[in-house]
């Protein structure tokens, strides 16, 4: 099973709600479509469904995707995608590919931007308040002129209809 080129993360969920199921999703740093493939696997045998290419921004070219995520960001029962990439104007941000499951088959609306700091490198989904919505956490890190780091930690809790962002403490 190929994952395309230069791969930097794999995780799984069940993007397709097929009970069963396991959904693989690469992130490839090399490729053009920068996110991909989603596979899911057959339940009687350890086999995937051809890759399906997920780009994250318009001009897949350098969209450089480092890690990804996935959560139910919509609460529609169907898990989406936050993948930190360079969106359309060459930005590093968290983008989200939103899950539009229509019948069993996979279908994902354009990437939108979330905030998500000022350089960050790595999302992951947790429920970080105990309120059974999966939240978005991001770590930034930048360099300065001077050769030193920094770096924070931005979290986005999930609240029916609304992300909040919180203040960094």
């Amino acid at each position: 099973m190929t994952v395309g080129r230069d791969p930097v993360q794999l995780v799984s969920g069940n993007l397709t709600q097929t009970p069963g199921h396991t959904d693989l999703v690469a992130v490839n740093r090399l490729d053009g479509n920068g996110l991909g493939p989603a596979r899911y696997s057959d339940p009687n045998s350890v086999s995937f469904a051809p890759a399906v290419h997920l780009p994250v921004r318009e001009d897949p070219a350098g969209s450089d995707p480092r890690s990804l995520a996935l959560i139910d960001l919509d609460e529609d029962g169907d898990l989406d995608i936050a993948v930190v990439a360079r969106n359309d104007q060459d930005t590093v941000v968290a983008r989200v590919l939103r899950n539009d499951l229509s019948s069993g088959q996979l279908a994902f609306a354009p990437a939108s931007d979330l905030d998500a700091g000022s350089d960050p490198v790595a999302v992951v989904a947790a429920d970080l308040n105990g309120d059974a919505q999966q939240d978005l956490v991001a770590i930034n890190g930048s360099f300065a002129k001077d050769g030193s780091r920094s770096g924070n930690v931005v979290i986005r809790l999930n609240n029916p209809g609304t992300i909040t962002i919180l203040p960094v403490t």
